[in-house]
């Protein structure tokens, strides 16, 4: 998506000489596509040109003479612009055109660009003024609104933490509310435990008392029974001898 914008800026004439025009510079561009529509006025010759810096004219030229990359003359335009100027490039007319030129240890010509329109020096003086009111006032409805957010924002901040502290204290009280609701339940459960317990203890002591019981019965029993055949045998015994 494209991005438009309007930036009063310095261009400089002579980076050395710290000599520049003043310059309205309406900017559309995206990622791969840009455009540069320039009113700029010298004040020392009294003379104001309109200029334009394409994609597809200007920098794509700039591209095939030096062969560098479409992003890196892309990037070149963008930081031309810089309200503060940038002191890597020049713009300085020779008539009908306005050279661009990169600074380093050599000066290269990018291009030289066709001026489209020569303007009333009073008339681009206003432009620039009315665009700098614009810009301003603007500025001035931005931070407004950025005031208004961020006092906003403190409102919402203080909305939350009073709702998060409710929640916690709400949090807090069901948490009781449930213990409280389920300690009698526990309780009687425990009780209930406990008599099942005692209860099987009882059952576990009756079954040993009546295996004791039946023991010592059979203990008898076997003893009679055995006394009964002992004095059985003595009889017979007796009976015997006297024959």
């Amino acid at each position: 998506m494209k991005s438009n914008n309007t930036v009063i800026c310095k261009l400089f004439k002579s980076v050395q000489d710290r000599d520049f025009l003043q310059a309205k510079v309406e900017i559309s561009s995206d990622e791969t596509d840009f455009t540069a529509q320039v009113l700029a006025i010298d004040i020392n010759e009294n003379d104001a040109f309109k200029f334009e810096i394409t994609t597809d004219g200007v920098l794509n030229q700039v591209g095939k003479k030096l062969n560098k990359k479409p992003e890196d003359v892309l990037k070149w335009a963008q930081e031309a612009f810089a309200p503060t100027g940038n002191e890597q490039f020049e713009f300085v007319r020779d008539k009908k055109v306005v050279k661009w030129r990169k600074c380093g240890k050599i000066k290269a010509t990018l291009a030289e660009i066709p001026i489209s329109e020569t303007v009333d020096v009073d008339q681009a003086h206003r432009d620039l003024f009315q665009t700098q009111l614009d810009l301003a006032e603007a500025g001035r409805k931005e931070i407004a609104k950025l005031q208004e957010n961020f006092i906003k924002a403190q409102d919402e901040r203080k909305e939350y933490q009073i709702t998060m502290s409710r929640m916690a204290n709400d949090k807090a009280n069901l948490e009781s509310d449930l213990y409280s609701a389920f300690l009698p339940i526990l309780n009687a459960k425990q009780e209930k435990i406990r008599e099942l317990q005692d209860q099987l203890e009882q059952n576990d002591s009756m079954e040993t008392d009546h295996d004791s019981k039946k023991t010592a019965t059979t203990t008898h029993t076997i003893s009679s029974s055995e006394e009964d055949e002992n004095d059985a045998n003595a009889s017979q015994n007796f009976l015997t001898v006297g024959f």
